[in-house]
C-alpha cells in the first residue's frame, strides 16, 4: 500500500493515525495489523489444519541514497557495495510480534527515529520515504508446506517545490561544522590554508532532491508497467525495495492525498494523474508459495525414477540381416 501526494497533504496521518487508542483515528498500519491478527486467530480456530504462524515487522527509511533501519537507531542496511533487489534489506531488524500492542510499540519506536524538519509548508515535514514491512510465515505441520508473505506499507515523502517550501540553497549543517573546525585550526596554525567547501545545497534542499528523484523513479516504473516494457526498478532504492509489490507478485493499493488550497492545484492535479496511471496497471499475480517449489522437486524426483526404471527394463538387441539382391546375382 502506497500513500502518495504533495508535502503537507496528510500522508503520514493517513498511514499512522494518532497515538490515541481509538479505532476511529487509527491509520492504515494499525488497522491492517489488527485485521491480520484477527484473521490468523479465526483461521486457527475454524480451519481443521495444524497451522503454525509467525508475524514479524521491519521499519526502514530511505534517506538520500541509503536505507536506514528505524528499529536499530537508524543503522544503515545493505552495506554491500552491490545494489540488487534481493539485498536492499540485508541486515535490517525483523522483530517477532504476538499481538497488535507489540506492533504499535515498534511502530512508534521507529516513528521517533524518522527524520523530520520544518519547512514553509509543513512544520513536521518527513524528509525521507519510510516503509513498514509486515512478514507472515505460515506452515502446515501436517503437510510440512510453508508460505511466506510480505505486506509493504509505504509512507512516501511529499513531492515539493523548493520555491513554495522556501528551502535555502547555500547552507548545510554538516558543511558549517566543517568550516567551524577549519576556522579553529587556522587560529592554532596561521600557515594552514582554510579548507574550501564551495557552494553546497542545504540539508533540506538535498533531502527534497532525493525525495523527488525517488518519486520520479516510481513514476517511471508505473509508466513502464503500463507500456509492458522493461521496468527500471534499479533506478532508485525506493523502487528496488517495492519491486516485489509492483511487479506482479502481489496486489498494490495506492492512496492519493491532496490539498484543498487553490494555490496547490497543479500539484493536486499531478497527484491525481499519478493515481490514474497506477489504476491502469494490470499484473498477473504469481504465487511465490514454497509449496510450488516442493511440487517441482517432487516432479523432478518422479522423472528421475521413471528414467531409472526405463534404463533397467529396456534391452538392446542387435540383429544382423543379409538382404540378397536378386538382380545382382543374375548379373543384371
Amino acid at each position: 500500500c502506497l500513500v502518495y501526494g504533495q508535502t503537507s497533504s496528510g500522508k503520514t496521518h493517513t498511514m499512522f493515525g494518532t497515538t490515541e487508542k481509538d479505532s476511529n483515528t487509527a491509520g492504515i498500519i494499525p488497522r491492517a495489523c489488527s485485521e491480520l491478527m484477527n484473521i490468523l486467530e479465526r483461521r486457527k480456530g475454524t480451519i481443521n489444519l495444524n497451522l503454525q504462524c509467525s508475524v514479524s515487522v521491519s521499519f526502514v527509511e530511505i534517506y538520500g541514497n541509503d536505507i536506514l533501519d528505524l528499529l536499530k537507531q537508524g543503522e544503515k542496511c545493505s552495506k554491500s557495495k552491490v545494489s540488487a533487489q534481493r539485498s536492499v534489506l540485508d541486515g535490517s531488524a525483523e522483530v517477532l510480534v504476538e499481538n497488535v500492542d507489540d506492533v504499535m510499540k515498534l511502530l512508534w519506536r521507529g516513528e521517533a527515529q524518522r527524520r523530520k524538519a520544518a519547512t514553509a509548508m509543513n512544520s513536521r515535514s518527513s524528509r525521507a520515504h519510510s516503509v513498514f514491512i509486515v512478514s507472515l510465515n505460515q506452515k502446515c505441520l501436517n503437510s510440512n508446506k510453508s508460505i511466506k508473505s510480505r505486506l509493504f506499507l509505504a509512507d512516501l515523502g511529499g513531492c515539493e517545490q523548493t520555491k513554495k517550501s522556501q528551502l535555502e540553497a547555500g547552507r548545510s549543517d554538516h558543511i558549517e561544522a566543517i568550516k567551524e573546525r577549519n576556522r579553529n585550526k587556522q587560529m592554532e596554525s596561521k600557515d594552514e590554508p582554510e579548507f574550501s567547501t564551495g557552494f553546497v545545497k542545504s540539508d533540506r534542499m538535498r533531502e527534497a532532491v532525493y525525495i523527488n528523484l525517488g518519486l520520479m523513479s516510481l513514476k517511471s516504473c508505473v509508466e513502464a508497467l503500463n507500456r509492458g516494457e522493461h521496468v527500471p526498478y534499479a533506478s532508485s532504492k525506493l523502487t528496488m525495495l517495492l519491486a516485489s509489490g509492483l511487479g506482479g507478485n502481489g496486489k498494490t493499493a495506492v492512496i492519493v492525498c491532496a490539498s484543498q488550497d487553490e494555490e496547490h492545484a497543479s500539484e493536486t492535479i499531478n497527484a491525481f494523474k499519478f493515481g490514474q496511471a497506477c489504476r491502469t496497471v494490470s499484473n498477473s499475480v504469481r504465487t511465490q508459495a514454497d509449496m510450488l517449489g516442493d511440487l517441482m522437486k517432487e516432479l523432478d524426483r518422479e522423472i528421475e525414477e521413471c528414467e531409472d526404471r526405463i534404463k533397467r527394463n529396456e534391452k538392446w538387441v542387435v540383429k544382423e540381416e543379409k538382404i540378397a539382391d536378386g538382380l545382382a546375382e543374375r548379373g543384371t
